[in-house]
């Protein structure tokens, strides 16, 4: 396993949508090893493939345990989120991809979501509060969007020049 590097907010690599996986190989396989222990690294519960330079449908996700829920590592290969409930919920965001910032973002609070596992077994799930916030935020990445293209425009603003300044400062981070 190795850790890898994290590619930043203006990274042509997290700007465009992802390409299925069509194998799960050896390749696949340690690619999605070095996520978790990427993600692990950078203390992050979330990690899309393209935030390490790697242009597959990828997610991986690792939340610690708690008084409510059991600790949880799971890896999505072509993730595809089937619905989404009416019912919203606003909560702060962060991103492994836009460090130092974090701002609260509006998503559904329940989705089901269908993905192979790293055997190719399908499995479809459904997801509510953190573990429905990590697989939108993730599945977004596939598709070259990033959090803060979620947020209101003025909002937005109020970030425009920390934005700058990661885009600025490189487009990895090295761990």
């Amino acid at each position: 396993m190795a850790v890898r590097n994290i590619y930043w907010y203006g990274a042509d690599v997290l700007k465009n949508p992802c390409a299925e996986v069509t194998r799960i190989n050896d390749g696949i396989q340690t690619l999605i090893e070095d996520m978790f222990e990427t993600m692990r690294a950078a203390d992050g519960v979330g990690l899309a493939a393209n935030q390490v330079g790697v242009s597959k449908r990828i997610i991986v996700i690792g939340m610690p345990g708690g008084e409510k829920r059991k600790a949880l590592k799971i890896a999505m290969i072509n993730p595809k989120i089937l619905t989404r409930s009416e019912t919203l919920a606003t909560e702060e965001e962060g991103c492994l991809s836009v460090p130092g910032v974090r701002t609260e973002v509006i998503r559904p609070d329940i989705v089901s979501v269908r993905f192979l596992d790293i055997d190719g077994n399908e499995h479809t799930i459904e997801a509510d509060d953190m573990l429905a916030r990590i697989v939108q935020h993730e599945t977004d990445h596939l598709d070259g969007i990033l959090f803060v293209e979620r947020i209101p425009t003025e909002v937005k603003k109020t970030l425009t020049l920390e934005l700058k300044r990661i885009k600025r400062e490189g487009r990895t981070r090295i761990l």
